[in-house]
């Protein structure tokens, strides 16, 4: 079975070189999700999501859309998609997770490693390429 993997970011450009050698090399299907909306709506509504072998890559800030529709930086929103996927959701607190983040982000992340078993942190491309491999 081929790897599903949701990857979550605001900003695909930055990532889509990772994207494309993880469909091409690693035969995973990806879906990408721009807002942490979007990621928890798809979680909650495609078949893809059901799948035993999915795994959950997401930066922390993002530029979301509020509740009135307002752009806003979001600056937990990876931090906020893991606490729902462990917490809150009733089918996700088993999914492996990457946080790829940047640098600056380290010292506000650090503690989501050691509270879910299920959460790997990474600012390194190599990384993410080598979670989704052996994950």
């Amino acid at each position: 079975m081929k790897p599903v993997i949701l990857w979550v970011d605001d900003k695909p450009q930055n990532v889509e070189h990772l994207i494309e050698t993880i469909q091409e090399e690693q035969k995973s299907v990806v879906f990408h999700k721009g807002s942490t909306r979007e990621a928890r709506a798809w979680l909650t509504s495609d078949i893809g999501a059901l799948s035993p072998t999915l795994k959950v890559i997401t930066d922390n800030h993002r530029d979301e859309l509020d509740e009135e529709g307002e752009m806003q930086s979001n600056f937990d929103a990876g931090s906020q998609l893991i606490e729902w996927l462990n917490v809150q959701s009733q089918s996700f607190h088993d999914a492996q997770i990457l946080m790829f983040c940047g640098a600056g982000s380290l010292p506000y992340v650090r503690a989501l490693k050691t509270k879910y078993s299920n959460v790997e942190i990474t600012v390194n491309e190599g990384s993410v390429l080598k979670w989704v491999r052996d994950a």
